[in-house]
């Protein structure tokens, strides 16, 4: 076998048939020639190998897919609660200031208007001087 595919290369090369590459590859064209060469082996590999770069590929994708649209859920997800905290604390801020006034009016009593707000009459107080309302 060694011989005849020796001969081959050999006759190849003076036919000019691949000659460059029988004279630079001889050892490799002998040696591949002379063990079998697989072709479904070869192909399993080759699958494997693209299955797993396929693979490899894919998780990268949805990775970055994945944390794109976490990340604008997220924004969307904040935003909407930003907006939902906001009108809660704009609703209990406009109740506050509306008691406030009522007692600056001496419509109500701090204490009517602390437990109105859920605070005490301390702390009710203390809101009505931090928006500016003198405690009277």
């Amino acid at each position: 076998m060694e011989e005849a595919v020796d001969r081959t290369v050999t006759e190849c090369i003076r036919e000019n048939i691949l000659a460059d590459f029988l004279t630079r590859q001889r050892a490799e064209v002998k040696a591949m020639s002379i063990f079998e060469y697989d072709e479904a082996k070869e192909r399993k590999l080759l699958q494997e190998s693209y299955l797993e770069e396929g693979i490899e590929i894919g998780m990268e994708r949805g990775i970055k897919q994945g944390m794109e649209r976490g990340i604008a859920q997220g924004m969307e997800r904040g935003i909407a609660r930003g907006i939902e905290q906001g009108m809660e604390q704009g609703i209990k801020r406009g109740i506050l200031t509306t008691l406030i006034d009522l007692v600056h009016e001496k419509v109500i009593s701090v204490r009517d208007a602390a437990r109105q707000a859920g605070l005490s009459e301390d702390e009710f107080s203390k809101q009505m001087l931090r928006y500016g309302a003198k405690n009277r």
